[in-house]
């Protein structure tokens, strides 16, 4: 789970966020990953000023006046294209300096440098590095394509930099990289500020998740909920962001149509200008909205979106429904189009232990409160 708004029915298709894909192209070869390995199942090739211009543009257009503007730098690694980000943010800066906007880039962190680091720190760029575990694991799945690990790189790149800028970090779970405390401590002992975990969406009998790497993330995520309520009792954030998300979610008392806003409160920008829900769309023509120079056609998100957890046959009596709202739209479709369907089994487990763990924290929050309350009182 990600940090994300909640849509209802109602809520209107005003973006308030754009995903520009300045490079489809990568010097890490991922086995599992969903982008082909950074190209997208096509030949590398690297965003111009005029379409993320335009995207810009798009997005400003389509957007509620008053609205805080979000633009993401995504890939392939964006580094790659690192002239154009600036130029990006730069161009949005000067062209609409009554608009208000948040910048964040995802990244594996290898090509991290002391330009790139100043430019985040004075932009307020929010930074999430991709990294799976500790060196040995990392490198098996996430080596460079030219041979090696690159977890040596990442890890010395955010220990030089993390005391001055606060890193987050994000790690697939699958089978192989299922400890979660081990993983937790690692990105701790390293700097971040902020961690993520996400369950691989695969049936690659090699890495995805099953029964037994289940119970290992369950029992991790029972021993990361008790950490993350001892930092809250003492006043600190917690490091353990994709539970805190569960815990803002069922603490909203608000009721989740939609598993999130793809391609109603956000698009994905191909380095082409093709426009997609999101990144995880990308290459699928069924889903493809139109193009940020010769046009989007608004028909093509009524046609995919206007169905919410409601259709999805196999959440029909899901007790976690109101909160995942579905969930990834992308694990509910496939090549032929929108299959109203449940999430990939993996991700749905996950998703219904954080909510577990989440109504525990409130619980055990709030009678910590009253504890105390009733110590101050006793005291007095």
């Amino acid at each position: 789970m990600s940090e994300r708004t909640f849509l209802t029915k109602d809520t209107p298709r005003k973006l308030r966020s754009i995903e520009l894909h300045v490079s489809h192209a990568c010097n890490l070869g991922c086995s599992y990953c969903f982008a082909g390995k950074g190209d997208y199942g096509t030949s590398p090739l690297l965003m111009t000023d005029e379409i993320a211009f335009k995207a810009v543009d798009y997005l400003v257009a389509s957007s509620s006046e008053n609205e805080t503007l979000a633009i993401v730098f995504f890939g392939g690694e964006p580094m790659i294209n690192e002239p154009l980000i600036w130029k990006t943010v730069d161009y949005s800066k000067r062209i609409y300096p009554n608009r208000n906007f948040t910048y964040s880039i995802t990244t594996n962190g290898t090509l991290l440098n002391d330009t790139a680091v100043n430019s985040f720190k004075e932009h307020g760029f929010s930074v999430l590095i991709s990294l799976d575990g500790t060196g040995c694991k990392h490198d098996a799945s996430r080596p460079y394509k030219t041979g090696g690990g690159s977890f040596s790189d990442i890890d010395k790149n955010v220990r030089r930099f993390s005391e001055s800028f606060p890193f987050g970090a994000r790690a697939t779970l699958t089978n192989n990289n299922c400890n979660l405390v081990e993983d937790y401590l690692q990105f701790k002992e390293m700097g971040f500020r902020r961690i993520y975990f996400s369950p691989v969406s695969s049936f690659d009998e090699n890495i995805k998740l099953d029964e037994h790497s289940l119970n290992k993330i369950r029992a991790g995520l029972i021993d990361l909920a008790d950490q993350y309520l001892k930092q809250i009792d003492q006043g600190e954030k917690p490091l353990f962001r994709t539970l805190k998300t569960a815990v803002d979610l069922i603490m909203s008392n608000r009721i989740a149509f939609v598993g999130c806003g793809a391609g109603r409160r956000f698009i994905s920008v191909t380095p082409e200008g093709d426009v997609y829900p999101c990144h995880r769309f990308v290459g699928m023509m069924r889903f493809k909205m139109g193009n940020i120079v010769t046009g989007i056609d608004e028909t093509r998100y009524i046609e995919n979106w206007s169905q919410g957890v409601e259709k999805r046959i196999d959440c029909t009596d899901c007790w976690a429904r109101s909160f995942c709202g579905g969930g990834c739209s992308w694990e509910a479709a496939d090549e032929h189009g929108y299959l109203p369907k449940s999430l990939h089994p993996a991700s749905c487990e996950y998703r219904k232990m954080c909510y577990e763990m989440a109504f525990d924290l409130i619980s055990r929050h709030s009678s910590s409160q009253e504890k105390n309350q009733r110590e101050a009182t006793v005291s007095e």
